[in-house]
């Protein structure tokens, strides 16, 4: 995963908010846990390397994230956590 596209946020421990990422060809997977108490989270990543459009949950569901990279996690639903959710790099 190029550090320019994306970066890791957080300590993956029980109750923390987190975000890591992995990357399968033109495909980036931002893997989130935002924790007990978050409502919005930001997933740190360059808006001009991700489609911001094509973000999508790993296994179906949309998912809206702004150009920040911000959203809101009522939008995962009853996805696991942590979710996946896949972007395409532009």
């Amino acid at each position: 995963m190029e550090e320019d596209i994306a970066q890791p946020i957080g300590k993956s421990g029980p109750g923390e908010k987190w975000v890591r990422w992995t990357q399968k060809g033109e495909l980036v997977f931002a893997f989130v846990d935002a924790g007990d108490t978050e409502t919005v989270i930001r997933l740190p990543f360059s808006a001009d390397k991700l489609n911001v459009k094509s973000a999508k949950l790993l296994g179906g569901g949309s998912v809206v994230v702004d150009r920040e990279g911000g959203f809101k996690l009522e939008q995962l639903g009853d996805a696991l956590r942590p979710a996946c959710i896949q972007f395409r790099i532009v």
